[in-house]
């Protein structure tokens, strides 16, 4: 039995008592094993005023991939409370998941940091699906190459770097969404039907634009097997 579930937040942003920046979250997510998803996610404000975003996608489906990206995200969200670096989080999350290698335990991590006085936006991608950025109708995508976490030691850690402004809708996916149409073979570059869909929802509400592109994906598998998806969709204010 599939569950489709939504959920919205919103994570203000005060700087000498005047907030500056908002990040308006919402949450959209499909399970496709009896209400037990692979993903994973995390949407938090920390104590230096940077708002981070984590989801995961755990290797496989069901309740081992529910355990393998749980145990990914509620690392990374502890670290960082704790006040790890993001890199330092990473590495320590990466050597866990290798002790218990012999579990097979591999998952996908994508990190979203949003500094709200600075604007500015890092997308750390480990193993993860594109990230988009929706400015004025224009949609830009953000992918890194990567192996999942805990297959090897030398982790290599990249972020992008983009600085938002007011208006600016963010859109982070497990890559079942995006793998909705690329599985079937009918489209050679998978991204490119999220990103053409994201263009095309006009709404500015994060909650309508996660659902939507969530009810868009699993029509894109009609038939076929599903996979877990899920949707986080932040816009600054």
């Amino acid at each position: 039995m599939a569950d489709i579930t939504g959920s919205e937040t919103e994570l203000q942003a005060v700087t000498d008592g005047m907030p500056r920046y908002r990040a308006q979250v919402a949450v959209s997510t499909y399970s496709s094993h009896g209400g037990v998803s692979g993903d994973s996610y995390a949407c938090r404000r920390l104590a230096d005023g940077r708002h981070i975003f984590i989801l995961s996608d755990g290797m496989g489906k069901g309740a081992a991939a529910a355990a393998e990206s749980n145990l990914a995200v509620r690392t990374l969200s502890d670290l960082t409370e704790a006040g790890f670096d993001i890199e330092t989080s990473l590495r320590t999350l990466n050597s866990i998941l290798l002790l218990k290698s012999e579990d097979e335990i591999f998952s996908t991590i994508d990190i979203g940091v949003f500094d709200e006085k600075t604007g500015r936006l890092k997308l750390y991608k480990i193993g993860a699906a594109s990230t988009f950025i929706k400015r004025k109708g224009d949609v830009k995508s953000v992918k890194m190459a990567a192996l999942p976490m805990g297959i090897i030691d030398d982790l290599r850690i990249d972020f992008v770097s983009v600085r938002l402004r007011p208006n600016d809708q963010i859109v982070m996916v497990s890559d079942g969404v995006i793998d909705s149409v690329g599985a079937s073979g009918r489209d050679s570059a998978p991204a490119a039907w999220l990103t053409a869909a994201i263009a095309g929802i006009k709404s500015k509400d994060p909650q309508t634009m996660a659902d939507l592109i969530i009810n868009r994906a699993v029509e894109n598998y009609g038939l076929r097997e599903k996979d877990d998806l899920t949707v986080i969709s932040i816009l600054i204010k």
